[in-house]
């Protein structure tokens, strides 16, 4: 493997008493597209200010081609950050934010207008925008000059603290998409991020999840959603029911105390005590069991999405509530009060430890 871009090496801060990041170490590859997601307060921002050295790390290293950077202010880092309240200058035209930087290191005027507009074609900002203020920019305008006026000195690494979290939904799809493209197109090493899941899982090579201050795991998408290390990581990865189970003897099979019921599974971890985690999309709702891992209940509830239904099942004996998601075109569809069975494949199910 090549030389990391960026190494993360036991990076640790604190703000006073409280830890914000603890021991954290992580490596990117030159080109990678790297996830960054948790809850609120996880230290996953606090790592991002420190890489762009705009807060100082209590310990650790952080190192750019191999080389220490602690040691460098931010303006001297290969890297710039999109914050994400944008942090454009709002008394300044788009086309005096995009040659601020390139200003700032003494470029020539005809060279700062060349690279303005190559940024400008780069992230699909029209040239008739160029003479207006951020405040006459639409949201999404506005986040294509913050990340134009990122990338138009060449960093090595480019980093990105929620850039889409405050544009409507159908606006923050267009701008995923317009990210994954651009970061297609120029090779550049990202480091995102984000609160959203969705966004983490369709843009990212790998994913970095994060709790309290620390790393819960590292992995690709399919690995973080399919294979996570334990209940917390499998619950942030959404759509997932959490059923505390038991071993019930023989190999792979367990006693699910919110199902009243035994459970087979193919994927136990070696674990005599844990908890399925069942994800909403992998369950069928029957009128009669086909496989071997089947409950019944009644629907308690449902929720029409367009392409899908999502139902809420009260479980008979335990009262517990079942999650299941199914694609319209391919499930019968029930009604509140139906009696029926929720079934699973052995595969569909794994168990994690707390």
């Amino acid at each position: 493997m090549d030389q990391p871009l960026l190494e993360v090496d036991r990076l640790y801060h604190r703000y006073g008493e409280e830890v914000a990041v603890r021991e954290i170490s992580f490596d990117v590859q030159p080109g990678e597209f790297i996830g960054v997601v948790g809850p609120s307060g996880c230290g996953k921002t606090t790592t991002l200010k420190i890489i762009a050295g705009l807060i100082d790390s209590t310990s650790g290293d952080i190192r750019i081609d191999g080389r220490s950077i602690l040691a460098d202010p931010p303006r001297k880092r290969p890297c710039s950050l999109v914050f994400q309240n944008l942090a454009l200058f709002p008394h300044m035209t788009v086309a005096e934010n995009l040659a601020f930087p390139l200003e700032s290191l003494g470029v020539a005027k005809s060279e700062r207008e060349q690279h303005v507009r190559e940024m400008c074609s780069l992230v699909d900002l029209a040239d008739g925008l160029l003479a207006r203020p951020p405040g006459q920019l639409s949201g999404g305008q506005r986040q294509r000059v913050a990340l134009a006026r990122s990338l138009i000195y060449d960093p090595r690494l480019l980093l990105l603290d929620e850039p889409l979290s405050s544009i409507d939904f159908q606006l923050r799809r267009q701008l995923r998409k317009m990210l994954s493209d651009l970061h297609r197109r120029i090779g550049k090493t990202f480091l995102y991020v984000t609160h959203s899941l969705e966004e983490a899982l369709s843009l990212s090579d790998h994913v970095v999840v994060m709790k309290d201050g620390e790393i819960l795991q590292i992995g690709t998408p399919d690995e973080i959603y399919r294979q996570p290390v334990n209940r917390f990581v499998g619950e942030f990865m959404g759509d997932a029911n959490v059923i505390s189970v038991r071993a019930d003897g023989e190999a792979g099979r367990y006693y699910a105390e919110e199902l009243g019921n035994s459970v087979q599974v193919t994927e136990n971890a070696g674990l005599e005590t844990g908890y399925l985690l069942l994800r909403a999309h992998e369950i069928d709702l029957t009128r009669e069991p086909r496989w071997p891992n089947a409950v019944r209940g009644r629907v308690f509830n449902r929720y029409d999405l367009g392409g899908s239904i999502e139902y809420s099942l009260a479980l008979e004996g335990t009262g517990f509530h079942l999650g299941c998601l199914m694609e319209k075109s391919l499930a019968a569809e029930f009604s509140p009060g139906d009696t029926v069975y929720a079934e699973w494949r052995s595969d569909s199910g794994i168990i994690v430890r707390d």
